[in-house]
């Protein structure tokens, strides 16, 4: 699968955990408490399976920064929520763009009452 790390391991063979490459602004589980995805000022979205630490999905193509994430039940969808207000989801674990809400600009307006 492209995009995913080789896995590191300890003198003890034991998986160790994958450095963040920057700031993690918001963090999500599977409703299962099986997979983890993490989000950040670093523009993309990292989704892992929480029992052996490895990355099962990379998610590269967000705007920067991620602010938000949500996982369903079975970690077969993911919710990203990014600086430009943009909402997407993903398919996963292939990262597959399912949908886009993209942001309507609000102007400035005043309201006068009669």
């Amino acid at each position: 699968m492209e995009g995913l790390p080789r896995i590191r391991l300890d003198l003890e063979g034991h998986v160790l955990p994958e450095t963040q490459p920057g700031e993690i602004l918001d963090i999500a589980t599977s409703g299962d408490r099986k997979t983890i995805a993490v989000a950040g000022t670093f523009g993309e979205v990292r989704v892992y399976n929480i029992a052996d630490r490895a990355r099962t999905a990379l998610i590269s193509n967000v705007k920067n920064p991620v602010y938000s994430v949500a996982l369903n039940q079975d970690a077969t969808r993911l919710v990203v929520g990014a600086k430009d207000g943009t909402i997407s989801t993903y398919q996963l674990p292939d990262g597959k763009l399912l949908k886009s809400l993209i942001p309507v600009p609000i102007a400035d307006s005043v309201v006068k009452s009669p």
